[in-house]
């Protein structure tokens, strides 16, 4: 299994797992997962990205809530909050060669399925969106 995905609070917190989690890199791919707190601390808990409707999205560039939002998510009402949080991957070319593009935006990729922390991925970090 993976490292231990960082998911320290406050400001120091945020900087130090950031820090640390760009030296524990076992892959050369970094991927992200914009999200909800609630999503967050479901994702948390069971070490899980579940799919909806067999599908994961996920990009691979850091992006501010504000773009997650515009860029991803196009702004739409029901996706208010999708790009607070997010889940920041080290992914091996194995799991980046089951991606296809996201039809619907040029940043995204699809997944198929849900990915699991330690299996498909490393979780480097979990939390309030950085960018």
């Amino acid at each position: 299994m993976g490292p231990e995905p960082n998911v320290r609070g406050g400001f120091l917190g945020l900087f130090s797992t950031l820090f640390e989690a760009s030296r524990q890199h076992r892959y050369e791919y970094q991927l992200f997962h914009y999200t909800t707190l609630k999503r967050i601390s479901e994702i948390k808990t069971q070490g899980l990205i579940k799919a909806k409707y067999g599908k994961t999205y996920v990009t691979d560039r850091p992006l501010s809530p504000a773009d997650a939002e515009r860029n991803l998510f196009f702004n739409a009402p029901n996706k208010k909050g999708h790009g607070d949080y997010v889940v920041i991957m080290d992914a091996p070319e194995t799991f980046v060669n089951q991606l296809t593009e996201d039809p619907s935006t040029p940043l995204g990729y699809i997944y198929p399925g849900s990915i699991r922390h330690g299996r498909h991925v490393d979780f480097m970090y979990l939390g309030p969106n950085p960018y």
